[in-house]
């Protein structure tokens, strides 16, 4: 045969579930493979014939099949390879004469080209030499010591492989490390640092191991990064690179001490650059380089504090008196430097000098020369306590310090101002000169700029803001000369006159070109934008044509102050028998303290004036309107939210509705408020019969004849008063109802009210927002009530437990009393008395007492009541059954008895809400056990039925009540008496909400008072009596708004006030409730 394929290796990857793998190529033995397992990892193992898999095919030209054993399944991950592994030996053995088997040699040649393709094969996976290069050898002749973890690499031919570098190096420059994407300020674990961010380019904390990767310590190393001196804000650059690839790296600058935490050390950082993405154990090189040691610093160095106010700016600070530069005079520096040495006394010399300026400040950023403050010394320094106050004036800045800039501060001192020299004697006249060269333009010289925009004409330029010239309002003028001086403070000068006409004249003029010049008058304050000036202009006179990049001149002169005649100018001047014929006075006249007194405002076209006269003896002095017109009214008013106050009498700040007074609270204050009692204004010519909005102040008469009608009340506003009348006296038949305006109340109740009684008229007034709209008056009685809703709770009295009947030991366990109706209500009321009652709980049964015996009674009704009410009544609950008797039913039904009459039936408990209400009053019992040996069912409560007796011998419990915050806080009531149980058993919990728990054995538990909670029903089979015990007597709780009780009770309720503005009556017993 022939061997057609080059193919000797197959890979496949593993999933965990598949065993048998193919293999595309002849092998003569199944010894002549090779199958290795990789792990994800890059684990490789090399698998065993017949412990791990079995051959199929040998011999087959196209391939066969490995089959893994039990338990070596290739796992999802892990790759499957089968290689081809023909022996390398030559096992034909040819005998002289003998036959020449074409078989036997053609299986030696393909044995042959197979070596030779497993050869190839191992070739494809080895790094060479390309055709087109060379090397002298390949071979490596350093032993295994030398290239302990050192590279391999060339030496320096390029022609020899050799060993060059150690690989890890322990301290020195460079050091591997796996990086941890975990970012918690802890030990990142041997060999590995992460950073306190995940972004990259927001991390400033390094925490590094003190282990490179291969264990070796290098600590000392790491901790050395810090020990430039001087540098603080960059000790030197780390770079961290990923170990197999050039193009993944980052970059940090150190700005900090190292801390050396426990195992780890922190680095403060700086971001710098990064490129390529980092993942969770990447292997990294990191390298260090230490920054230089900083230079000496010119002058003291200082840091920067931005507080502008008088004090000790704090050690080794400075700060200014303004946040603007410019308009900084005094400068506050520290007794000490930031290297804590005391500098006060060379400061303090600072003001030596004799001249008018003392020398010359410059401060600047040592870590941005481009940030500097100038500044001349004006005047005495003042030694402050413990810091200095330097008077200065600004004279060029850029940029602005921020908090803790590290600064440097030097100083010039100017020489003294020299002595006068004698008076020289009169020398000759000497000749007329000849005429001198053209001189250059004076003043500034500077280049002119063609734009019209608003912006910096350019360093050394001036802009017009218009290419016509004659119409030129604003001058651009840059912050330097030609030359760079800075001329700033210069231009920024030329608005200092106060003259309103003109501050001063700016010429321009071409240079070279005397007869092209430009000349304005300066009319207004100049901008200082930023790094230009923007100068107010007015045309005067021009000449000729400027072109773009011209050399020009510009020339100010100052105008001389306004000549106005105005009599009040800076300083003190002093009239002696002079008279002022209608003397010009400015904008204001001020005190002898230099304080406005009284500021004035002309109006160009003014014909009225005020006139002040003042009086004889016995008359008043008069302030009074004169001028052209004939009706002349004054005005005087406030500013902001202040009032006018005449002789002690403050009045409001705005005007009142119509129809309403002022009023006075007896202290000086005014206020509008409503007219009250006889001061309503009867709407008499309009008889409302439909729905309308009242105004404020007015009285209505309505007419509900032909039907009901609703008042629209307005908006409250403490002291209206609306009055209103029944027209026809037909409110009882048809209601006339009144509506608040939107959420405001009546009678403390956010809800509209009836007014129900026939005749009746009412005068209501608006108090404020938590009582709102109340009676102050009424045509039928002294006092009559608006409409008010009550909130009522109503419970009855619980029923009575159930007794075990006959006694004895085989006695049964009783029903549990039913709870007490549990019923709600919210009703309007005008008037009339409620009339309120509550239930008893009903007795409990007595142990052989009774027909049938040791049955209890039903709990009775307790309700509220009153004429125009509708009644609201809830019913007692039921008796709990004795044994072999079903439970009653009522509010919440009885618990039926254990069965003792052989039937084998159970007795169920009696029906809940009975009779019917809606919501429910209440819920059914429980039913007893059906078993000779039994316990009684739980008796209903108003939140739940009550439980049958879950076996024999285990009484079921009491149905749970119902929670209610009727009283500002929730209560729970009516709970169901408990079953009896049956001993050994256990008897039944009462419900929750007062439900008496039931007796093994023993007596029931009573309900609690006045929660309406059934009694406990007794269990028995021991000696003894055994009693059911009675049930809870009810409650009747009502609630209204604070401002409507009345405060008239009958049966001595418990009466609670304020309440989230609600009064509570809270009757335990029978009483009653005037409204």
């Amino acid at each position: 045969m022939t061997v057609s394929s080059t193919t000797v290796k197959n890979t496949a990857s593993g999933d965990g579930s598949t065993t048998q793998f193919a293999y595309t190529f002849k092998i003569f033995a199944n010894t002549d493979l090779e199958v290795i397992i990789r792990s994800a990892t890059g684990t490789e193992t090399v698998k065993l014939l017949a412990t791990h898999y079995t051959v199929a095919g040998v011999g087959d030209a196209s391939g066969g099949s490995i089959t893994f054993t039990s338990g070596n399944t290739p796992a999802s991950g892990e790759t499957v390879v089968i290689r081809r592994e023909v022996p390398q030996t030559q096992a034909i053995d040819y005998i002289a004469n003998d036959p020449f088997p074409a078989e036997s040699h053609e299986e030696g040649l393909d044995r042959a080209t197979m070596t030779i393709q497993q050869m190839q094969e191992a070739l494809d996976r080895s790094f060479k030499v390309s055709a087109t290069n060379s090397i002298t050898t390949p071979e490596f002749t350093d032993d295994a010591a030398t290239r302990a973890s050192k590279t391999l690499g060339f030496d320096s031919t390029g022609q020899k492989l050799t060993t060059v570098a150690d690989f890890l190096p322990a301290g020195g420059d460079s050091a591997m490390f796996q990086y941890s994407t975990t970012t918690a300020d802890a030990d990142p674990g041997a060999g590995k640092f992460r950073l306190n961010n995940a972004t990259v380019s927001s991390a400033t904390i390094m925490y590094i191991d003190d282990l490179e990767f291969n264990g070796t310590d290098v600590s000392a190393w790491i901790q050395s990064w810090d020990d430039v001196v001087g540098n603080d804000t960059n000790r030197g650059r780390i770079r961290i690179s990923k170990a197999n690839t050039l193009d993944t790296w980052m970059v940090f600058k150190i700005t900090g001490v190292i801390t050396d935490a426990s195992g780890y050390s922190k680095i403060s950082l700086v971001y710098i650059d990064s490129a390529g993405t980092f993942a969770d154990n990447d292997k990294v090189f990191i390298s260090f380089v230490a920054s230089g040691e900083d230079g000496t610093i010119p002058g003291y160095f200082y840091k920067f504090d931005t507080s502008t106010t008088d004090g000790d700016p704090g050690p080794g600070k400075v700060r200014f008196s303004n946040g603007t530069y410019a308009s900084a005079t005094v400068i506050y520096i520290d007794d000490a430097d930031a290297n804590g040495v005391t500098v006060s006394t060379d400061v303090l010399t600072w003001d030596d000098s004799t001249s008018t300026i003392r020398g010359y400040l410059m401060i600047y950023d040592i870590n941005d020369r481009s940030t500097y403050a100038r500044f001349k010394i004006t005047g005495a320094s003042t030694d402050a306590s413990g810091y200095v106050k330097l008077a200065v004036a600004h004279l060029a800045s850029n940029n602005t310090f921020s908090a803790a800039d590290e600064l440097s501060i030097t100083f010039v001192r100017n020489g003294d101002t020299g002595n006068t020299g004698s008076q020289g004697t009169q020398g000759n006249t000497g000749n007329t000169g000849s005429t001198g060269a053209a001189g250059t333009n004076s003043q500034l010289s500077m280049t002119w700029n063609s734009s019209t925009s608003d912006a910096d004409p350019g360093a050394g330029k001036v802009a017009f803001n218009n290419g016509t010239v004659s119409s030129v309002s604003i001058l651009y003028v840059d912050d330097a000369d030609d030359g760079g001086a800075n001329i700033s403070s210069f231009v920024q000068s030329w608005d200092d006159v106060s003259n309103g006409a003109a501050r001063g004249i700016v010429t321009v003029t071409k240079e070279g070109t005397p007869a092209t010049f430009a000349l304005f008058k300066v009319t207004g304050a100049v901008t200082d934008a930023s790094g230009y000036t923007k100068v107010p202009v007015t045309h005067v006179v021009s000449n000729g044509t400027f072109s773009n990049t011209d050399g020009i001149g510009v020339h100010f002169s100052y105008s001389g102050v306004d000549g106005s005649g105005n009599v009040s100018t800076d300083g003190t001047q002093t009239l002696t028998n002079k008279t002022l014929t209608s003397p010009k006075i400015g904008t204001n006249i001020l005190d002898t303290n230099g304080n406005e007194l009284l500021n004035l405002t002309a109006t160009s076209s003014a014909v009225n004036e005020l006139t002040l006269a003042n009086a004889a003896t016995g008359n008043k002095p008069t302030i009074t309107a004169s001028g052209g017109d004939t009706n002349i009214s004054v005005a005087i008013l406030p500013k902001g939210s202040g009032q006018v106050v005449i002789d002690n009498l403050t009045f409001p700040a705005a005007d009142g509705s119509a129809n309403q007074i002022l009023q006075t609270n007896g202290s000086g204050a005014l206020s509008f408020v409503d007219q009250s009692g006889g001061s309503v204004s009867w709407q008499t010519g309009s008889i409302k019969t439909s729905t309308f909005t009242a105004s404020a102040g007015e009285g209505y008469f309505v007419n509900t004849t032909n039907g009901a009608v609703t008042v629209n009340l307005p908006a409250g506003s403490a002291g209206t008063i609306i009055a209103l009348k029944d027209y026809a006296t037909t409110w009882g038949t048809n209601k006339c109802t009144l509506a608040p305006n939107g959420s405001e109340k009546i009678g403390g109740v956010a809800a509209d009210a009836d007014l129900t009684l026939g005749g009746l008229g009412i005068e209501i007034i608006y108090i404020d927002s938590t009582q709102g709209w109340l009676v102050i008056s009424s045509g039928l009685q002294s006092e009559a009530p608006l409409p008010y809703s009550i909130d009522m709770l109503v419970i009855a009295g619980g029923g009575g437990g159930g007794a075990v009947g006959n006694g004895g030991n085989n006695a049964k366990g009783g029903g549990g009393g039913g709870a007490g109706g549990f019923r709600t209500s919210t009703q309007s009321v005008t008037g009339g008395t409620l009339t309120v009652t509550i239930g008893t709980g009903g007795a409990g049964g007595i142990d052989g007492q009774g027909n049938p015996a040791g049955e209890g009674a039903s709990g009775v009704a307790s309700s509220v009541s009153a004429t125009g009410l509708t009644t609201i009544s809830s019913a007692g609950g039921g008796k709990g059954g004795t044994e072999s008797r079903t439970g009653t039913a009522g509010g919440s039904g009885g618990g039926g008895g254990g069965q003792n009459d052989g039937s084998g039936i159970a007795y169920a408990g009696g029906a809940g809400n009975t009779p019917s209400t809606s919501p429910s009053q209440g819920n059914a019992g429980g039913a007893g056990a059906d078993n000779n040996t039994s316990a009684g069912g739980g008796g209903g409560g108003a939140g739940a039925v009550g439980a049958a007796a879950p076996n024999t011998n285990n009484g079921g419990a009491g149905g749970n009540g119902t929670a209610n915050s009727i009283t500002g806080s929730s209560v729970t009531r009516s709970g169901g008496g408990g079953g009896g149980g049956h001993s050994p058993g256990s008897a039944g919990g009462g419900g929750s909400g007062g439900g008496g728990n039931g007796g093994t054995s023993a007596s029931g538990q009573a309900g609690t008072a006045n929660t309406g909670g059934g009694g406990g029903a007794a269990g028995g089979n021991a000696a003894g009596q055994f009693n059911g015990a009675a049930g809870g007597s009810g409650v009747v709780i009502l609630s209204m708004p604070d401002g409507s009780y009345s405060g008239i009770v009958g049966g001595s309720p418990t009466v609670a006030t304020g309440v989230s503005g609600k009064t509570i009556l809270t009757f335990n017993g029978s009483g009653s409730y005037k409204a």
